[in-house]
């Protein structure tokens, strides 16, 4: 499962993303400095992880979860 830190201003959030293969196979890779987009819900009422359910880097966008949370692999 592929986890990032992703800095928004002055804050920082861990973002779950999907595994590291899935996100190969569909032609996306991140670098560190990368800008994107995402979109998702907190883990939990008190998480601290934000589940990504979609992410757009380079005007491409990879749909991580359906609606209902469900992963897309």
């Amino acid at each position: 499962m592929m986890d990032i830190w992703l800095k928004a201003g002055k804050e920082t959030t861990l973002v779950r993303l999907a595994p590291e293969l899935f996100l190969k196979q569909n032609g996306f890779s991140l670098k560190p400095g990368d800008s994107l987009s995402v979109k998702g819900y907190r883990g939990g009422s008190a998480s601290d992880l934000f589940v990504a359910s979609e992410i757009e880097v380079s005007g491409k966008i990879l749909v991580l979860r359906g609606e209902n949370g469900r992963p897309a692999w």
